[in-house]
């Protein structure tokens, strides 16, 4: 599975701009929508890596982890500011690795 499937900054980045809309006047959403989506370009060089088959192996065994990557991802701009993909994907597999396994209709 593609890297950028596993981890989706787009869609977080278009979830952020509409909340920049609702909510002009707080910064902070626009700031996380530009690096979200400058995180999500340098993703395609990871595909491959070490961390992409970390992910790879989470997404197969851990329940909730599509959850667990959606809420670092909406982090992303105000309790986490990564420096690169990398960091931000080590982040996310640190996250899922620590977490315990979410039942149906369970959430954080």
């Amino acid at each position: 599975m593609e890297l950028e499937c596993l981890v989706d900054c787009e869609s977080t980045a278009h979830w952020r701009a509409r909340k920049q809309e609702q909510y002009p006047e707080d910064s902070r959403n626009s700031e996380a929508q530009e690096l979200l989506s400058s995180l999500g370009k340098e993703m395609a060089a990871l595909n491959g890596s070490s961390i992409h088959k970390r992910l790879e192996r989470l997404w197969a065994t851990k329940k909730g982890f599509g959850e667990i990557v959606s809420e670092r991802l909406r982090w992303v701009g105000s309790g986490s500011k990564p420096k690169s993909a990398l960091e931000l994907l080590e982040e996310i597999a640190e996250a899922a690795e620590q977490a315990h396994d979410l039942q149906e209709g369970e959430y954080f």
